[in-house]
Formats: structure tokens, sequence, C-alpha cells
């Protein structure tokens, strides 16, 4: 049974050592300007989750 503590604990996935089990997966985002690029917004979120962590 997994708790809450070995969420959060180093697990290894092959050669690829992770600080949690916690990951995101890849979506589509529709956050564009006129100019059909990316928001400022969707960047500010994706480097937010990367510093906390998440994989």
């Amino acid at each position: 049974m997994i708790t809450i503590k070995d969420i959060f604990d180093e697990c290894s996935l092959g050669d690829l050592k992770l600080k949690s089990r916690i990951i995101r997966t890849g979506t589509w985002e529709r956050q564009t300007d006129d100019g059909g690029f990316l928001k400022s917004e969707v960047f500010d979120r994706y480097e937010k989750m990367a510093k906390s962590g998440v994989g």
C-alpha cells in the first residue's frame, strides 16, 4: 500500500531518479495571444511546477 509519505519519497524509473512519485502528464495548452504564441502565464505555471519538484 502506498502512503502519503511514500508519494514524496525519491524513487527510480529505470536509470531516472525522481524526487517524488508526483508526475504531471503533458497537456495541450490553448492559452495563446493573438499571434498564436503561448502566454507568459503558461510559462510561469510550468516554471512553478518545475521548481516544486513535480516530474
